[in-house]
């Protein structure tokens, strides 16, 4: 038959034979479009990264990411945005979140954790602990959670002078990410500014702030080493940030049940380790970048860490009425089996 087509007809047809095997391979591909609002050399992106290439090795590129360009939306907005399609994935840190989340909000009950606590040995706990009251909370509706994990311990930063009781606090700007840091500030006669970690740049070089309370990984991620003169350290941290990486309801039902199950095993704990050892790797190199520049290191002492407590108690009041109210029986409990998990895994 093929001899005898005209011979440019003969040379379509060929082409079409090895086009269209191709082209069924491109259609079968599913792409998940993943928003990050880091810098694209931030460790958060290079641990989504990682989880990707596990995806789409396991998935024999059925599965691929793509990781945009541009964020679709700022921090706060980030859940929404895969929610409504802007995005087929993301990750959200909590604190930042539009829409108040109590129950995420209870890894950030100020100083719960204890002097062991660090990304590691948080995110071990998380996706076995709290992460089945969160999908009984309803807070992640219209997502699935791939993973939950704890960022770095949050400490306290300054550019003129060191911060060693809550007087040195009065008239200074400081930068902090939600209202529990607020409320810090403000009881030590502070004004709060209230911006998520990614304007700390902006934040510090144009001399809007003078002080800020975030995790030690930030001075390196977000370049604000220039700018700290003081770093105050507090063992265990102030408080953590709960983050959590998440896929659409939309794209999660698109994918076949084998590559699912296969998106499964790079997630959940595995990929909450390595989230949490990541900012651990990270908060050790900031420590020796700071070193290096100069910057004059302490620990806080015990009258700064009680004059804290007092500050802070009210809020962390809040965040546990506020789990109890989202559906969590025992909030208490549920951070004490936190601490516990966290002081085990903190044993040599």
């Amino acid at each position: 038959m093929l001899n005898r087509l005209n011979p440019r007809h003969a040379l379509r047809l060929a082409a079409l034979a090895i086009l269209l095997p191709l082209a069924g391979t491109a259609a079968a591909q599913n792409v998940i479009n993943i928003s990050s609002w880091v810098p694209p050399s931030h460790h958060i992106n290079t641990t989504i990264k990682a989880w990707c290439s596990e995806v789409e090795q396991g998935t024999a590129n059925r599965v691929k990411c793509n990781m945009l360009a541009k964020p679709v939306a700022p921090p706060h907005q980030s859940l929404n945005a895969v929610r409504q399609g802007l995005a087929d994935a993301s990750f959200t840190v909590v604190a930042y979140n539009a829409e108040p989340m109590p129950t995420g909000m209870l890894l950030s009950v100020p100083f719960a954790m204890g002097p062991h606590a660090n990304g590691e040995r948080v995110s071990a706990a998380l996706w076995t602990v709290l992460r089945p009251h969160l999908a009984q909370s309803g807070e992640w509706k219209g997502v699935k959670m791939l993973s939950t994990g704890a960022g770095s311990p949050n400490h306290m930063y300054s550019t003129a002078k060191p911060l060693r009781t809550a007087a040195d606090f009065k008239g200074l700007k400081v930068l902090v990410g939600a209202k529990l840091g607020a409320d810090i500030v403000t009881a030590f006669g502070g004004q709060p500014v209230v911006k998520p970690a990614s304007d700390l740049y902006q934040m510090f070089s144009g001399g809007i702030v003078d002080a800020s309370f975030n995790p030690i990984e930030t001075v390196k991620s977000f370049k604000i080493d220039p700018f700290v003169k003081h770093a105050t350290l507090v063992p265990g941290g102030m408080w953590m940030g709960f983050g959590s990486f998440y896929i659409s309801d939309a794209k999660w039902n698109s994918l076949s049940r084998e590559d699912q199950a296969v998106v499964e095993r790079a997630s959940g704990d595995r990929l909450s380790r390595r989230w949490g050892s990541a900012f651990d790797a990270e908060d050790r190199d900031a420590i020796e970048l700071m070193k290096k520049g100069g910057t004059q290191i302490v620990t806080a002492s015990d009258e700064l860490m009680r004059q804290m407590a007092t500050a802070s108690a009210g809020i962390g009041r809040e965040m546990i009425a506020a789990a109890r109210e989202k559906g969590v029986a025992d909030p208490e409990k549920v951070l004490q089996q936190l601490r516990a998990e966290v002081d085990r895994v903190a044993k040599p």
